[in-house]
């Protein structure tokens, strides 16, 4: 990592007041305050609770850790991306037996208001619309790695290089986290909700399409609507791609074997998973795991 890139971070905990909570001020990054934004790739460990006076927006580009937000947790993985607002309280926690790698861009709010304005978008309205994520498709990550390494090659020359792709890069981010909030503005069934937080618990990975007809309570026709309204997949869609992306997070941040995944996932034929993942990531199980640690 560029020492340029990383300076600050070392030091964004100081405390303004020992009995207050860690305040970062972007004014005192050398980044952020001559550039307006900042960017740096980072393997956490987890962090602090700490507060900024700035926006942040960062990607987990691999493995999976806990994000607590405004006293709210949540676990989080590969390609979830999220948003920081001035005066959130947040703090990242790893979880056992997981790594994490992260994608990070900081942005002073006058900066976060021009590129809202030239976006059309009312950069208060984020305000009433926390939290702030999305998950990225498969393409979307493949895009902003891509990014990454042309970012992080642009530093190597000077920053300034890297300001406008770096802003660039800010503009997706924004616009991908909007568009995400629009989609989930509609109501969705309280009952329904809890049933994909279960169907998305580790514990619930060998789940089929028929237990979650019966976890429901509801018949499969009502289920299978609400699916198609609230996801617009099918179930068996719906789990094949919650299973897939689990695998992700297992074959990137754990040693476990693809027959060991494989069942923990509920396909106890090798063959038949190794088709369903590479269907879903275009890549074999151990394609994928040899990508990532490439």
């Amino acid at each position: 990592r560029d020492p340029e890139m990383s300076r600050g971070l070392g030091d964004v905990y100081k405390r303004q007041d020992t009995d207050r909570l860690n305040i970062i001020d972007y004014r005192t990054n050398p980044i952020i305050s001559k550039y307006s934004v900042s960017f740096h790739l980072w393997g956490s460990e987890g962090t602090t609770e700490h507060e900024h006076n700035y926006y942040e927006i960062f990607l987990v580009t691999g493995g999976r850790l806990c994000h607590e937000v405004n006293e709210k947790p949540s676990e989080i993985g590969k390609g979830t991306l999220c948003m920081i607002c001035p005066g959130d309280i947040h703090r990242l926690s790893r979880i056992e037996n997981f790594s994490s790698a992260l994608m990070n861009i900081c942005i002073s709010p006058k900066k976060f208001d021009e590129i809202c304005s030239a976006l059309g978008i009312d950069s208060k309205a984020f305000e009433a619309q926390k939290p702030l994520t999305a998950v990225l498709s498969t393409e979307e990550q493949a895009y902003f790695s891509s990014r990454a390494s042309l970012i992080s090659k642009l530093i190597g020359d000077g920053y300034e290089k890297a300001v406008s792709v770096i802003c660039s890069t800010a503009v997706d981010f924004i616009s991908i986290i909007n568009s995400s909030k629009l989609t989930q503005k509609i109501d969705c069934p309280e009952w329904f909700e809890n049933m994909l937080e279960k169907i998305r618990s580790p514990e619930y990975m060998t789940c089929s399409a028929a237990d979650v007809y019966e976890m429901s309570n509801f018949s499969p026709p009502v289920v299978i609507e609400a699916f198609k309204k609230y996801t617009g997949k099918t179930v068996s869609a719906y789990l094949r791609d919650t299973k897939c992306e689990y695998a992700c997070l297992l074959l990137s941040g754990t040693k476990m074997t693809t027959l060991e995944i494989s069942i923990q996932l509920g396909y106890y034929s090798l063959s038949h998973f190794n088709r369903v993942f590479k269907s879903y990531s275009g890549l074999s199980p151990a394609a994928y795991r040899r990508e990532y640690q490439k």
